[in-house]
């Protein structure tokens, strides 16, 4: 009876424990401005609620934030190079940022404008005799996706790049966000719930600037989904069907903090689950 009991108790600390894991306080920052400077304070406002930069290197800090501003990526990972999607989740220094990107397309990185290079900058629509409409938050690397309109970031251990990870916030710079409710960015948890939406803040006029990131109460976030625009860019240089290319730039990031095996209190719901069927078996 009292086993029973004491089971029954255990179960519902376990439900209540998972219930609370996924109700997270959030908060959201976002901004649209005609330059770098018109939407500097929300991006540094986001960096500081998530903590101090740590260096990316392979070992795991206990908060803080990573970044990737696409400024380490050599000139061989360079439009028109595809660009590999775990470049970041390296094990040496200055690769081990602990993310990962995934598309059914293909990434961009654009030039650096160095001797030698192709034009500085991603030039989508130039060949139909568009303008070129991105500009860069930090100069001079933007990135981009290719083929697709979504890709997946994943996070993982940055001392070991194969245990998964999360983080308590993720955001980003978009360049040229022009239709309302269009780009977004999706926050799922390590079941794969979704946690929060969040649209990317538009301005109907070409070349601005958007920032959209949110910060949860914990290290919740294992996959952020993003969409970007409704007009798939193309690796010829065009634009596919739509109204809206969208590129980006800085990804902002909270340390990426493997998650753990099962929990102390799962297992000792389970053990004492099981102690309590075996005995009622007696």
């Amino acid at each position: 009876m009292r086993i029973s009991m004491l089971a029954a108790v255990a179960g519902a600390v376990f439900t209540t424990l998972f219930a609370a894991s996924n109700a997270h306080a959030i908060v959201e920052f976002s901004t649209n401005g005609a330059n770098p400077a018109a939407i500097q304070s929300v991006v540094d406002g986001f960096r500081a609620s998530l903590g101090t930069s740590n260096a990316n290197t392979p070992v795991v800090n206990s908060g803080g934030r990573r970044e990737v501003n696409w400024d380490a990526v050599p000139d061989a990972f360079e439009d028109p190079a595809a660009f590999p999607g775990n470049f970041f989740n390296g094990s040496t220094v200055g690769r081990a940022r602990g993310i990962v990107f995934s598309t059914s397309g293909a990434f961009l990185v654009s030039s650096d404008g160095d001797a030698g290079d192709a034009p500085l900058g991603f030039g989508f629509g130039t060949a139909a005799g568009q303008s070129q409409d991105f500009q860069p938050f930090s100069p001079a690397r933007m990135f981009a996706i290719t083929g697709s309109l979504v890709m997946d970031v994943t996070f993982f251990s940055p001392a070991d790049q194969t245990t998964s990870a999360t983080t308590r916030g993720f955001g980003a710079v978009f360049e040229d966000v022009e239709r309302a409710d269009v780009t977004k960015l999706e926050y799922f948890d390590a079941a794969n719930g979704l946690l929060h939406t969040q649209f990317v803040p538009a301005n109907g006029t070409s070349g601005t600037l958007s920032f959209a990131g949110t910060v949860f109460d914990a290290a919740s976030v294992a996959r952020v989904r993003i969409t970007a625009g409704d007009s798939i860019l193309l690796a010829n240089g065009s634009y596919g069907a739509g109204l809206d290319g969208v590129v980006m730039d800085d990804f902002i990031y909270g340390e990426p903090l493997p998650v753990p095996e099962p929990s102390t209190w799962m297992l000792f719901a389970a053990g004492i689950g099981l102690l309590g069927w075996g005995l009622r078996r007696r």
